[in-house]
């Protein structure tokens, strides 16, 4: 029986025979995936520019993952799962949906931070969108003159266009024709999390295979609120075991809803830890990176839950 194929599908141009060479960070997690799926049996292929799609599961000029390096493909390749690792916004198509991951319907809401406040708002900080002038006063007048608030495009990911600061330093010129932002209650995190880490922070709940499998905690470089890593926030790892029982007992509600609604997508669920102990869910995140890699065990079990994941798309 022919070997079953599944691609990682990015969209950025890479050098052929090691794509991931420029960010050794990233690299190794990478290797790892294309390494398990090639030991259980796949053939693990690559996707990036010029990488051409056909439609369907059908795509040309793809790099084929040997074992030891990349080699191109420039023929056309029909794959069984695809990883959708794009930002684009029209993929997946509906006729390849059910053999993808994430389906379009998750990237949807993911990238869309008033939808997950409509899904999440028992967990989340109160939240109000902003389309125009009138919805930013209205919202403003919620806010004590110096309570700080964050001030976030909708569909904005790596803390891009994230403001923090007291509610009186805002002004309407933030807001920008035919767009979209949320005005939201500031969650202080200083207090830190016992045990796992000091200080401002977010808490990144990893989830693979309808599991929650992996905590990183992120603090924000100095003078900084936002923990981001694109930002020049530093990560540590734990086991998930390690997060605070109140944020687990969240995890245990949301997590079983969203993979019930979209098919178990790969995601996280980022948190903030209030000055009481009191967790809020932050955002859903799709666009998961590996700067600082996974390790150890933790590499080992979401290695083989991300292709657990892969391996039950194959088969629909």
């Amino acid at each position: 029986m022919p070997r079953k194929k599944i691609l990682i599908y990015f969209t950025k141009k890479e050098v052929a025979a090691d794509p991931y060479a420029h960010m050794p960070d990233r690299r190794e997690i990478y290797w790892a995936l294309f390494q398990e799926g090639r030991s259980r049996g796949f053939d693990m292929y690559l996707g990036v520019k010029p990488t051409i799609h056909h439609g369907g599961m059908e795509f040309e000029n793809v790099l084929f993952f040997t074992g030891e390096q990349f080699e191109l493909r420039e023929e056309r390749v029909f794959f069984d799962a695809i990883f959708d690792r794009s930002p684009k916004k029209d993929f997946p198509t509906q006729d390849i949906d059910s053999k993808t991951l994430n389906s379009l319907a998750f990237k949807s809401l993911a990238n869309n931070k008033d939808r997950t406040y409509e899904l999440l708002k028992e967990f989340m900080p109160k939240t109000f969108t902003l389309t125009s002038e009138k919805d930013f006063e209205s919202a403003i007048a919620s806010f004590h003159p110096e309570e700080m608030a964050v001030f976030k495009p909708v569909d904005g990911f790596g803390g891009k266009g994230v403001v923090i600061t007291e509610a009186k330093n805002f002004t309407a010129l933030l807001l920008k024709p035919n767009k979209k932002f949320i005005l939201q209650k500031f969650v202080d995190t200083s207090s830190g999390v016992p045990g796992i880490i000091s200080g401002h922070h977010d808490l990144r709940i990893i989830i693979v295979d309808g599991s929650p499998i992996l905590l990183q905690a992120r603090s924000p470089k100095p003078g900084e609120l936002r923990a981001n890593i694109s930002q020049g926030g530093q990560c540590f790892e734990f086991p998930y075991e390690s997060a605070p029982l109140a944020l687990r007992s969240i995890v245990s509600k949301v997590h079983p809803l969203i993979d019930a609604a979209f098919s178990s997508p790969f995601y996280s669920i980022d948190f903030g830890i209030d000055q009481d102990g009191t967790p809020y869910i932050f955002e859903i995140n799709d666009q998961i990176g590996f700067k600082g890699a996974i390790t150890g065990e933790n590499r080992k079990k979401f290695c083989k839950s991300f292709i657990d994941s892969l391996e039950k798309r194959t088969l629909l």
